[in-house]
């Protein structure tokens, strides 16, 4: 398996560039009560 390195910088000592694959974004749900995560992460999509 090959080792990836996720990072939001231009450089990474010790490493070099191969491939960009472009622009990752993610999103978060949170909540006091399982219910109401099930719900919200159905609405988030």
């Amino acid at each position: 398996m090959e080792e990836i390195v996720v990072t939001t910088t231009d450089f990474v000592p010790g490493y070099e560039v191969e491939r960009v694959v472009g622009v990752v974004f993610g999103n978060t749900v949170r909540a006091k009560h399982i219910g109401k995560d099930i719900s919200a992460l159905f609405k988030n999509i």
